[in-house]
């Protein structure tokens, strides 16, 4: 069975060409990795709850709203996982320097709460809290807005509404690793990678298609992060202070020629 390679935009006749291609393409495609600026795609992957609703969190105060704009061990449309402490050295360098805006337009009439009004922290969660149905935690990069400091009137008319949104990161990498599930003894370092780390990426089977991830131990946050209708993490809502029993998250994967939808404020 024939396999697309995204990162090397080639098809092989099987996983063990398309892995030693990669293999053999590391530093290259790592570099790029690096020296792009990561924000939503325009194609996302979806996962629906099977919870009725979002759990209280004990954080959670009246009068503010939390995006939750990352979330560790879960695959995302970029093929990337994020690890737990990946925001450590970012938030302590950038604290009171990220702003809250839409669709990762850095624009002044596009800036939900500016950087004096985002409290950034990291706060480990299960996926239950959270509204999905995986077992486990994740490390969630939050950030804690006053209601009142909401800049666009249709923005904080929706908050108010409890529309449900994902959110994405602006972000540069700084550690990639290349894990990749094969027994060929000349990849036993991308196994050992593989092994180490496949047990917490709740969204990826030990068998997947795919059969390789880039895992993310350190990112640094550049500038914001974003209100999206769909980021490529969707497990990245925004919560409430008070959730309806009834909302629920996407969690059935979408057709891959769904696009996604820009936020129009008039």
């Amino acid at each position: 069975m024939k396999v697309f390679c995204i990162e090397l935009n080639k098809e092989f006749d099987s996983k063990a060409e398309m892995f030693k291609e990669l293999i053999n393409n590391e530093s290259n495609i790592i570099s790029v990795k690096k020296a792009a600026i990561k924000e939503s795609d325009s194609v996302s992957i979806f996962f629906e709850s099977k919870q009725e609703a979002i759990k209280s969190l004990n954080f959670v105060k009246e009068g503010y709203v939390y995006p939750v704009i990352n979330t560790t061990n879960f695959k995302d449309s970029h093929g990337d996982v994020h690890f737990p402490n990946i925001w450590n050295k970012s938030l302590k360098d950038k604290a009171k320097k990220i702003f809250y805006v839409l669709e990762h337009k850095l624009s002044i009439d596009n800036v939900i709460a500016f950087p004096n009004d985002v409290n950034a922290f990291v706060k480990t969660l299960s996926w239950k809290e959270l509204g999905y149905d995986y077992e486990g935690d994740t490390q969630a990069l939050i950030y804690e807005i006053a209601k009142d400091k909401i800049k666009i009137p249709k923005i904080k008319e929706l908050f108010e509404e409890k529309t449900p949104f994902e959110n994405s990161v602006r972000m540069r990498y700084i550690t990639i690793k290349l894990a990749i599930n094969s027994k060929d003894a000349d990849m036993a370092k991308y196994k050992a990678i593989w092994d180490e780390k496949i047990d917490s990426v709740v969204n990826v089977d030990k068998d997947e298609e795919d059969g390789y991830f880039w895992a993310i131990e350190e990112a640094s946050i550049e500038k914001e992060g974003s209100l999206c209708l769909f980021g490529s993490n969707s497990a990245t809502p925004v919560i409430y202070e008070a959730v309806s029993n009834t909302s629920k998250h996407n969690t059935e994967p979408l057709n891959n020629t769904q696009t996604r939808r820009k936020i129009f404020i008039n």
